[in-house]
């Protein structure tokens, strides 16, 4: 599997699409921060 990051396109000749990486998370949102299994363990 090749890597691709920041600055680099994406080429999908099977439907003729080329757009940047950026463009693909631009509507995404930052992560939520999840709790760590110690912390949600309950008795």
């Amino acid at each position: 599997m090749v890597g691709c990051g920041p600055g680099e396109r994406l080429r999908l000749e099977s439907i003729d699409l080329e757009c940047s990486i950026e463009a693909l998370y631009a509507d995404l949102s930052e992560p939520l921060a999840t709790e760590s299994p110690a912390s949600s363990h309950r008795p």
